[in-house]
């Protein structure tokens, strides 16, 4: 059965007959398990079952809203001219925000790591940098990374992490645009005997 496509409403089949501890509101795994009619499952996902009886799923998260934006810190940056996007302050040649800080909801393996892409818009004299971070309990962060490149696998220090987004222009008229960040990880493990693949 490695590789093979399922219909969601029989991994909820699958899922079920393990008998898996109750997972809190928020977990990932109730997007999939949520509907009650079968009719109402449609697509399909590749799912392995791991001899190892570990169960994997994706978390997958998009920072990039006007509430996102607006939750976080930052210093010579307009986050309400763009609703979504962050731009430069008027008049400003360089600024900065730190985001809200994001929770993982379950505990990820030794040596996961997740992709981290991102959206924007950039002239020829225009930059943005962006850094991260992590704690684990939210309150004391370590130290920022080095720069990331777009679609970097990040290896995952610990539950929580926050970004830094830095803009930067030699031209006060021109402000590069941040949009989006999305991460995406697939190998944090929470219970049974299938693996994402």
């Amino acid at each position: 059965m490695i590789g093979q496509q399922l219909p969601l409403k029989i991994l909820a089949r699958l899922v079920a007959a393990q008998q898996p501890p109750p997972l809190p509101d928020n977990s990932p795994l109730n997007q999939f398990v949520g509907p009650t009619e079968e009719s109402t499952w449609t697509d399909t996902i590749t799912v392995t079952i791991a001899p190892n009886g570990q169960y994997y799923t994706p978390y997958v998260k998009r920072i990039g809203s006007a509430s996102d934006w607006g939750a976080g810190a930052g210093t010579n940056v307009d986050v309400t001219s763009r609703p979504g996007s962050i731009i430069l302050a008027a008049n400003q040649t360089s600024g900065s925000l730190v985001s809200p800080s994001q929770q993982i909801p379950y505990v990820v393996s030794s040596g996961a790591t997740m992709t981290v892409s991102w959206n924007d818009q950039n002239f020829s004299v225009t930059s943005d940098m962006i850094q991260i971070r992590w704690s684990s309990d939210g309150v004391s962060w370590g130290a920022w990374s080095m720069p990331l490149i777009n679609e970097d696998a990040v290896t995952v220090s610990n539950l929580y992490y926050q970004f830094l987004i830095t803009l930067s222009t030699s031209n006060s008229a021109l402000s590069p645009q941040f949009n989006t960040i999305i991460v995406r990880m697939a190998n944090w493990t929470l219970w049974g005997g299938m693996s994402w693949k």
